[in-house]
């Protein structure tokens, strides 16, 4: 019993990511998508932070958080717009950014949207997140 504790403790940060995107997504992303910021937040639940922006800023942010995985989702405070979704493990950085866009419902392939993976500042080769763009979202 021990030996199978010390195996499966051994698996790298990058690992736990993969092995969580093989579960049922945690977010559904899809779902969200053309709602208004306060939609996504009536189907996703209170933020565990809200950043609205100064009047004069271009980008509000909310954070929502599911075990560790983090949903950013930037929005205009003055029209209410969500335009991105950062997609985060709270823990980890990976070499292989799709397991996150799985966890979020995606497969990197929505004619919508724009991927954009987020490297590490520490390395290049790895990944802090992935965020997408709604192709349509236009002016802020």
């Amino acid at each position: 019993m021990t030996i199978g504790l010390l195996t499966s403790s051994c698996g790298s940060k990058s690992d736990s990511v993969k092995q969580a995107a093989e579960t049922a997504p945690v977010f559904n992303v899809p779902d969200l998508l053309g709602l208004d910021i306060d939609r996504v937040e009536s189907k996703l639940g209170r933020p565990k932070w809200d950043s609205v922006a100064a009047h004069d800023a271009s980008e509000s942010v909310r954070l929502f958080r599911r075990d560790t995985l983090l949903l950013r989702v930037g929005y205009s405070a003055r029209t209410r717009r969500v335009y991105s979704y950062l997609i985060q493990s709270a823990h980890a950085q990976t070499h292989d950014y799709r397991p996150l866009l799985r966890l979020a419902n995606l497969t990197g392939n929505e004619p919508v949207l724009v991927v954009v993976p987020v490297p590490s500042k520490n390395n290049s080769a790895e990944y802090t997140g992935v965020k997408v763009f709604v192709k349509d979202a236009g002016s802020r």
